[in-house]
């Protein structure tokens, strides 16, 4: 039989053992009797009929309970029954009843519905999900969590996370329709819509996920700046996970958690296995330079899940000329997902634009001298110098990022790129006061696809040839992004100075221009304050540049700059395809020390 208590059904399991064995009774059956057990609620009956087996010269009474108003579990109580009627010996000793749950024909069951769930596809029913995931967790029996039918909307990313659940059988059964919001914006860079995180022993029966994923697919077929969007994806509970809050961090955003970040990463770091970080909702403080360090890690499958965000102090003087608040060193196999890093540099901008004396500042993120790293869904704010550099790293992926200063913001890169191979960043919207994004000397077989850009200096393969023995840049590829009201669009740019340096092998690709000062630009007498360079000629030498489908608005005349090194003329450039005006009339082209050749469609007209 059942038992119900708080809308959860229970089954359970009576047993008794014989004090006097001699005394037993033969009988298989023994009449019910009232149970004295004062811990039954009011309304709790002993059931009509008890089984009766022997064993091995004990007997045992097994049966259901039924429940009237709700009883408890586990009462233990001597109790005495005398027998309405029975065959054999006349005696029956006392009995000890053992009330024992066990797995029966029902366990506790979370109704979403009880719980708040709609099932009218408009109202969020995601908290009521996980209020049963909750209630299933912590049950100490196997637990259903049941979805009725109806549609359910999830209107956000729900993870369902196995960390501190005791339960290792739930089940979910789903006679319903789970939808995902209809505007694929909601999800947007979440890459996840439903996910089960660190879980044991879950069990998915029927239901049906529906993503609602058309729009964002027309979207990506259109070859506009689209999310990435989300999947539906199961954990495995195999990881081992580090909490930092378990480890002492504090969401408060004023307790110092940096101690408890490096206590979670020395236990990854030490985990034989696959491990997670993870950081719960909350905003936390690391009020210094941290560094994750990887020489002694023995882990080269490390998962940084981040639901909250990270600040850094709101003085900059704290940082002050450290040059980087969070940095990962050395390290292999390092993912992360999700999360916000706040550098409030507001203060330091703003000390900068009036010409007072003021420290540097400090880089949000960095991965210097690292291999295999995934960065997705991450958020970088007010940075006080560089968002997030790659330096001297291998098989780097940034996808999802969104990178957010004030136009004005000194030296506020959105991501940096140097002396790194095989990096790739997708699907980012970078809006900043300096370059969103920028290509350092030794960058090679660099990726970069589906950016909006604006504000900001554009996207930027330099400045090069700064120093006179430098690492060239070669196989890059820049496609389907758009640039809203920057500085420039697609540009190279290298010191008016000696060096070894070079540009080769580049590919820009389905561009579009919207209101930009210098659409595409070359320029190789980059000389800031006329300092260190005047009258000398760039060293770079740049050659087999391709722009292909570009177009959109300039803000200036000039749409197409090669201004080129006197010394080394650029080379093999192609324009193909290149639509550019200037308030509604063709804008122009300029070339200077310039070499290559057009085809297609190319407005301006070409000056190569």
């Amino acid at each position: 039989m059942n038992m119900s208590r708080h809308g959860k059904t229970y089954g359970l399991k009576l047993q008794a053992v014989f004090h006097s064995v001699k005394d037993a009774p033969t009988t298989d059956v023994i009449k019910n009797q009232h149970s004295k057990c004062s811990e039954w609620g009011p309304g709790c009956k002993m059931p009509r009929s008890v089984a009766l087996d022997r064993i091995e010269g004990q007997l045992s009474i097994s049966a259901g309970l039924r429940n009237d108003r709700g009883c408890r579990l586990d009462c233990r109580q001597t109790n005495h029954v005398n027998p309405v009627s029975m065959t054999g010996k006349a005696g029956l000793g006392s009995m000890i009843f053992l009330y024992e749950s066990l797995l029966a024909s029902a366990t506790p069951t979370y109704n979403v519905v009880s719980l708040g769930a709609k099932g009218d596809g408009k109202t969020d029913s995601s908290k009521a999900f996980l209020s049963a995931w909750d209630g299933a967790c912590g049950s100490a029996y196997p637990a259903t969590i049941y979805v009725p039918q109806g549609t359910y909307l999830i209107a956000s990313k729900t993870i369902f996370v196995g960390d501190i659940c005791k339960n290792a059988a739930i089940t979910v059964r789903i006679d319903g329709t789970l939808v995902a919001p209809s505007d694929y914006n909601v999800l947007g860079n979440s890459f996840n819509w439903i996910v089960f995180e660190n879980v044991n022993g879950v069990s998915i029966y029927g239901g049906t996920l529906d993503a609602q994923g058309t729009a964002l697919w027309a979207c990506k077929a259109s070859g506009k700046n689209c999310p990435a969007g989300a999947t539906v994806i199961f954990y495995s509970s195999a990881t081992p996970t580090y909490n930092v809050v378990s480890l002492g961090a504090k969401g408060d955003g004023k307790t110092d958690s940096s101690k408890a970040f490096l206590s979670a990463w020395d236990g990854a770091c030490g985990s034989a296995y696959p491990a997670t970080i993870y950081v719960p909702q909350g905003t936390y403080l690391i009020a210094s330079k941290t560094i994750f360090v990887g020489d002694i890690c023995k882990n080269a499958a490390i998962t940084v899940r981040i639901d909250g965000t990270l600040v850094a102090p709101s003085d900059y003087n704290v940082l002050g000329n450290s040059f980087n608040w969070i940095v990962f060193e050395n390290v292999n196999g390092v993912s992360i997902y999700g999360g916000t890093l706040d550098a409030q540099g507001t203060a330091l901008w703003a000390c900068k634009a009036s010409g007072k004396n003021c420290p540097a500042g400090a880089t949000t993120l960095e991965f210097s001298n690292s291999n295999n790293i995934v960065v997705s869904g991450l958020t970088s704010l007010n940075s006080q110098m560089f968002h997030i550099v790659i330096n001297s790293c291998n098989n780097v992926k940034l996808q999802g990022m969104k990178v957010s200063a004030l136009g004005n913001s000194p030296n506020t890169d959105g991501i940096h790129v140097a002396g790194s191979s095989g990096v790739t960043i997708l699907s980012s919207k970078i809006a900043t006061g300096d370059d969103c994004i920028s290509v350092g000397p030794g960058t090679t077989n660099l990726w970069i696809e589906s950016i909006g850009c604006g504000p900001g200096h554009g996207i930027s393969i330099g400045s090069l040839g700064k120093d006179s023995q430098e690492s060239g840049v070669q196989n890059v590829t820049v496609k389907t992004v758009t640039f809203t009201g920057t500085q420039n669009g697609l540009r190279i740019k290298t010191w008016a100075k000696p060096s070894s340096g070079f540009v080769r092998g580049v590919l820009f690709q389905h561009a579009t221009m919207v209101n930009v000062q210098n659409p595409v630009i070359i320029d190789q007498n980059y000389c800031p304050g006329n300092t260190n360079c005047p009258n000398q000629v760039s060293g770079v030498k740049i050659s087999d540049v391709t722009y292909q489908d570009i177009h959109g608005t300039s803000a200036t005349e000039v749409a197409v700059n090669f201004d080129c090194s006197k010394q080394n003329p650029c080379s093999k450039i192609i324009l193909e395809d290149v639509n550019l005006i200037y308030m509604n009339q063709p804008a122009q082209a300029s070339c200077v020390n310039a070499e290559g050749t057009s085809s297609g469609t190319v407005q301006p007209t070409s000056c190569l």
